[in-house]
């Protein structure tokens, strides 16, 4: 009967397992199908959900597959992925983003293994999951890590204006700021500071509260990155000094340094050539000349970038230059300072 309305209860003469067949489409001479109504429709479906196949796609339609693995690695790590509740009998492609490198020769494996070759860079690690049902697409958001940068100079504070010498009052409060080079913001630093309090710090800068009495120490500042990386040491040194300067009222309230009088009541320290060629001897003069007996019991000393003291001399009595022989020390960032009694000067010195 062409026309007439089957149900649950009254279904067509047709196999059980082929309910499509008995589906109307067309009308064509010698086929004979059912027309599809309301009724039939209900009936069909009653019999799909029984269909084993029916029940395989309503599964995969149902799972939440992931890709399991860290969302933070650094350059030079191995990145493992595994994608977890795939719906039965699936097939898993995975895609290789630019900066990870193929570890074996496959894309399709569950687990996958790959080698960091990118750097500070945020991608999406995607995986194709295939099957008689269809297609199910997942993706994860893998960042990499920056690599640990050594810092160059502080941004704020006196540093620039007395050639890398940080001098200020005890009890002082002021703000230092890493700069140079251009620090990724993926980048946390670590700060050394026996002369003062930290107060409160940021990613790269730290509110610093002097302590209450003449100090001279180094101030040391690192970055590290949140795989462990470390950078190697920024070595500053600090001198904090009482008397009448600090009472002078041209100081800044916040971050009171002394630059503007210890450049003019004091000395500074001229390295030539500065950076130094390899197998040349240093000429280290201060500037503007002290005079005869402007300095008294003065020391000069040499650091290396891990901070250890390598070269320590008395200041010749009177002069304004000496001819240092470094042709013994490594290649590398040094901080040269000259202790004196009235105060202490520093700058820094590339050898090549």
């Amino acid at each position: 009967d062409l026309y007439r309305p089957y149900g649950p209860q009254n279904p067509p003469p047709a196999s059980l397992a082929s309910p499509f067949d008995a589906i109307f489409t067309a009308s064509r001479g010698n086929e004979a199908h059912i027309l599809s109504t309301p009724l039939n429709a209900t009936w069909l479906f009653s019999q799909m959900e029984q269909d084993a196949f029916t029940q395989d796609c309503r599964t995969w339609c149902n799972s939440t597959p992931q890709i399991a693995t860290n969302a933070i690695y650094c350059q030079g790590d191995r990145l493992v992925a595994q994608v977890t509740g795939a719906p039965p009998n699936s097939r898993i492609r995975w895609n290789v983003p630019f900066g990870l490198e193929l570890v074996g020769s496959t894309i399709i494996a569950n687990p996958i293994e790959y080698v960091i070759t990118a750097e500070n860079e945020v991608f999406n690690l995607t995986a194709d999951i295939t099957g008689d049902c269809g297609l199910i697409e997942i993706q994860k958001t893998i960042a990499v890590q920056p690599n640990a940068i050594s810092p160059e100079r502080l941004g704020s504070g006196p540093v620039g204006t007395t050639n890398g010498q940080l001098v200020y009052c005890p009890n002082s409060e002021v703000t230092l700021t890493v700069t140079g080079p251009e620090l990724p913001s993926g980048l946390e630093t670590e700060w050394q500071i026996p002369c003062g309090t930290i107060l409160t710090q940021s990613k790269h800068s730290v509110r610093v509260k002097w302590q209450n009495s003449p100090c001279t120490q180094n101030l040391r500042v690192r970055t590290l990155n949140q795989c462990g990386q470390k950078s190697a040491w920024l070595i500053l040194p600090v001198t904090l000094v009482s008397g009448t300067d600090c009472n002078n009222p041209d100081l800044p309230a916040d971050g009171i340094a002394l630059s503007a009088f210890k450049v003019k009541a004091g000395v500074q320290l001229q390295i030539l050539p500065n950076p130094t060629p390899a197998g040349q001897a240093v000429r280290i003069q201060l500037m503007p000349h002290p005079g005869k007996t402007a300095l008294q019991r003065a020391t000069l000393q040499l650091y290396n970038a891990q901070g250890f003291r390598v070269l320590k001399r008395p200041w010749p009595k009177g002069k304004a230059s000496i001819k240092v022989n470094v042709q013994r020390l490594p290649p590398g960032i040094y901080t040269l300072k000259l202790v004196y009694s009235q105060g202490a000067a520093s700058t820094r010195w590339v050898k090549q």
